[in-house]
C-alpha cells in the first residue's frame, strides 16, 4: 500500500511539474482549479512521514486530502472523453464502463474510509456496533465498514450497523446522495453508449470443413454492385461450385438498406456475412479472415463523382491487402481509370479490371464488327431463364414490340 500510495503520488508530481513549465501563464496557471487539483492529490504522501515523525503530528489534517484524488481521476476520464470524440463505438463503451467503475470504486472506498475515520476517531460512539456477541466491544475494521457501505448503497439495511451521532448520519446521508446522482448518470452513459455500437463489429468464424470456402469483398460497397456481384457469383450455371461459399463484406460504413435486404434475402442470407470494418485495420481484416480466403475482391463505385480519388482510394486499401494476405490468396481489383493499373501492378496485383479500358476497347471492336460487344457481354455473363409465372403473363399479355420486331433484341 506504501509503494502504490508513493508511486501515484510521484506520476501526480511529474504530471504536475510538467503542466507548470509549459503553461504559457505560470503564475495564472498553478491558481487554477484544474491545478489546484492536482496540486491537492500530491499533498497526501506526506502522511506518510507521520508514522516515524512525530513532531510533524500537526499535519495529520493533510490525510482529508486523498479524497480529492477522486477528481483527478474523474478529470483524467473526462479528458479522455474529449480527446477521443472520434473514437469508435466499441472504445467509447469501454471508456463508459472504466468510467462507471473508477466512480462506482471511489465512491465505495472514500465512504468506506469515512465510516472508518469517524468510527475510530470517536472511540468507536459514531455508529453502533458489535462485531461479536461475545466482544461487544470489539473495534470496528476496515471490511466491516465496507460492509456496511455496500449494505446502505444497495438499500438492504440490515441494521447490524447504525450511525449514533448527528455527524455520521449526515455523512452518510450526504454519500448516499452522491452516489443517486453520479452511477445513474455513468449508467445512462453506458448504456448510451452501448445501444450506438454497432450490431457489425463483430467476427467472422470460417469453417473448417472440407470444401467450405470464404471470400472477402471490400473497397466501395453498394448495393448496385454487390448485387451485381453476388448474382454472378451464385449463379445456377456455377454448379456445385459455390454451395459451400460464403462472401465475406467488409465495409467501413453500416448497411443501407438495399444492402439489409440482400443480407435478409432467403438467397444470401447463410451466405453472406457483412462486417463494419476497413481493409486499412489489420485488426478488421484479422476479424474477417483475410489471410485464410479463397480470393479478395476490391469493388470501385461506377457512381463515382471524382474518378482519381476513387482510384487512390482503392489503390491504398489494395496495399494494405496484398501485405496482410499471403501470397497464394487471388487479389482481384476494379478501377475506374487506366493510369491506375500501374500502381497496383507495382504491388503484385495483375487481376485488374479497369472499366474506362474495357469499355473503349468494346466500342472500338464494335466499330469493326457490329455486335462484337454484345456478343462479349453474352458470353462473359450468366443468364437466366425467366420463371414459369414470368412467361406466362407474357403470353396472356399477347405479342409484344420484342416478339413482333425486326430481330434486333434478340
Amino acid at each position: 500500500v506504501v509503494v502504490a500510495e508513493v508511486a501515484f503520488a510521484v506520476i501526480f508530481a511529474v504530471d504536475y511539474a510538467a503542466a507548470v513549465v509549459v503553461a504559457d501563464r505560470r503564475c495564472q496557471y498553478m491558481v487554477s482549479p484544474t491545478a489546484i487539483v492536482d496540486f491537492l492529490s500530491i499533498i497526501p504522501v506526506f502522511t506518510l512521514l507521520l508514522e516515524y515523525e512525530r513532531v510533524l503530528g500537526f499535519l495529520r489534517f493533510l490525510r482529508v486530502f486523498k479524497a480529492v484524488r477522486i477528481l483527478r481521476l474523474h478529470r483524467i476520464l473526462s479528458r479522455s472523453k474529449v480527446a477521443g470524440t472520434n473514437v469508435s463505438a466499441e472504445e467509447n463503451v469501454s471508456r463508459r464502463a472504466l468510467s462507471l467503475f473508477m466512480s462506482l470504486s471511489g465512491i465505495v472506498f472514500v465512504a468506506t474510509g469515512a465510516v472508518f475515520m469517524m468510527q475510530t476517531s470517536s472511540k468507536g460512539s459514531a455508529f453502533n456496533f458489535a462485531a461479536d456477541a461475545t466482544k461487544p466491544d470489539a473495534p470496528m475494521a476496515f471490511h466491516d465498514a465496507l460492509y456496511y457501505v455496500v449494505i446502505t448503497f444497495t438499500t438492504v439495511g440490515y441494521g447490524d450497523i447504525s450511525p449514533t451521532r448527528w455527524y455520521s448520519r449526515l455523512v452518510v446521508v450526504l454519500l448516499v446522495l452522491v452516489t443517486f446522482a453520479v452511477l445513474p448518470y455513468q449508467a445512462n452513459q453506458l448504456v448510451v453508449a452501448l445501444a450506438r455500437r454497432s450490431d457489425y463489429r463483430g467476427k467472422f468464424t470460417p469453417s473448417h470443413r472440407e470444401g467450405h470456402r470464404h471470400v472477402v469483398v471490400t473497397g466501395s460497397v453498394s448495393f448496385t454492385n454487390l448485387n451485381s456481384f453476388l448474382s454472378e457469383l451464385f449463379h445456377t450455371d456455377h454448379g456445385d461450385q459455390t454451395a459451400t461459399l460464403k462472401v465475406v463484406v467488409l465495409s467501413p460504413h453500416e448497411p443501407s438498406e438495399g444492402l439489409l435486404s440482400l443480407m435478409q434475402s432467403v438467397r444470401y442470407r447463410q451466405r453472406l456475412v457483412y462486417l463494419r470494418g476497413s481493409p486499412l485495420n489489420d485488426e478488421d481484416m484479422e476479424r474477417c479472415h483475410v489471410a485464410t480466403a479463397a480470393a479478395v475482391f476490391l469493388l470501385a463505385n461506377n457512381l463515382a463523382p471524382n474518378e482519381e480519388a476513387e482510384d487512390a482510394s482503392l489503390t491504398l486499401k489494395t496495399i494494405a491487402v496484398k501485405k496482410f494476405v499471403p501470397d497464394d490468396v487471388t487479389v482481384l481489383v476494379q478501377l475506374m481509370r487506366p493510369a491506375s493499373k500501374l500502381n497496383v501492378n507495382s504491388v503484385g496485383v495483375n487481376l485488374v479490371v479497369c472499366q474506362d479500358e474495357l469499355r473503349l476497347s468494346l466500342m472500338a471492336q464494335s466499330c469493326l464488327c457490329p455486335g462484337f460487344s454484345t456478343m462479349i457481354v453474352n458470353l462473359v455473363r450468366s443468364h437466366s431463364k425467366p420463371p414459369v409465372e414470368l412467361e406466362a403473363a407474357d403470353e396472356a399479355a399477347g405479342p409484344s414490340l420484342d416478339k413482333a420486331g425486326s430481330g434486333s433484341f434478340a
